[in-house]
């Protein structure tokens, strides 16, 4: 029985290089939809959440006067009393689906749930908790959950100046923009768009920090 020559075994490792080089990109684009059918399942709950919040109450939940002026990923502040973390659990009855598997700072309801100054901060923006006066768009009609409503979405806000993202989730792209978000519609149903649809600057709360959520 005779061993390999060198031309062989050259032969075999390309093959084996060309069949990664195929395999690889496939098994990061695998991992990266997988990431965004987790995401997109956490929204899903959330809007459970709130639905179910909404037949209890007939509105959607309110954040105190005070807290409706800080980042609408917020749900307490540092050492203010105002705090919604105890609603949102309860409708949720989970700390997790607040966060997204794929956010930028690493955030888990371990770490964020209080954050060492007592601050509660998840990774799902919401929209309608934005002081109505601090909107840059008309501020929409949320007493009516249409299917157009915005009312949760993956974060994504920046710097007002230099305009600089500060926190946001999935990849960024070399834009400097996430690679998408998945938002949450009033009737229930969550839907990706990607960066090519462009985003809406919605609000600017204290930082300054502004919010986008993805145009559709």
């Amino acid at each position: 029985m005779t061993g390999f020559t060198l031309v062989e075994v050259l032969v075999v490792m390309g093959i084996l290089g060309i069949l990664m080089g195929l395999i690889l990109p496939a098994m990061v684009k695998w991992k990266d939809t997988a990431i965004r059918v987790r995401c997109a399942s956490n929204l899903r709950q959330v809007g459970v959440a709130l639905h179910a919040y909404v037949i209890d109450h007939g509105r959607l939940p309110c954040r105190p006067a005070g807290l409706d002026q800080t980042n609408p990923h917020v749900f307490r502040y540092r050492a203010q009393s105002a705090d919604m973390s105890v609603t949102m659990e309860q409708y949720a009855r989970s700390r997790e689906i607040y966060y997204c598997p794929d956010n930028s700072q690493d955030r888990t309801p371990e770490q964020w749930w209080p954050y060492a100054s007592g601050t509660v901060a998840v990774t799902y923006q919401f929209p309608f908790w934005l002081k109505a006066s601090m909107w840059q768009i008309p501020y929409p009609d949320y007493r009516v959950l249409k299917s157009e409503r915005v009312l949760a979405a993956d974060y994504l806000g920046t710097f007002t100046v230099p305009n600089k993202p500060v926190a946001w989730n999935h990849k960024l792209s070399p834009d400097g923009s996430p690679v998408g978000m998945n938002q949450l519609f009033g009737d229930g149903h969550v839907q990706w768009y990607d960066r090519t649809y462009g985003w809406v600057l919605y609000g600017r709360s204290g930082g300054p920090v502004d919010w986008y959520y993805a145009n559709y």
